[in-house]
């Protein structure tokens, strides 16, 4: 299980700004046991980077699910 992330670019005001929505995919992130450490990881590389982290999201391993969590990401963020 891992984060699995996508940065889009955003152009506003004369400036170029990263966006990043992460999601970490595994039924196993969701219980008690496991900390997702690898999203925590990325977001600080990507903040480190210029990049703003605007979304972090966990997922089971449910395809339907992630495939519905990956569309709105895909789609929301695009402008």
């Amino acid at each position: 299980a891992g984060g699995v992330g996508e940065a889009h670019e955003t152009f506003g005001a004369g400036s170029t700004a990263m966006r990043a929505e992460l999601v970490a995919v595994g039924s196993e992130l969701l219980g008690p046991l496991r900390a997702d450490t690898n999203t925590l990881w990325l977001t600080e590389r990507l903040l480190d980077a210029g990049v703003e982290v605007v979304v972090r999201e966990t997922v089971g391993d449910d395809p339907d699910l992630l495939e519905s969590v990956l569309r709105t990401a895909l789609g929301g963020s695009i402008s």
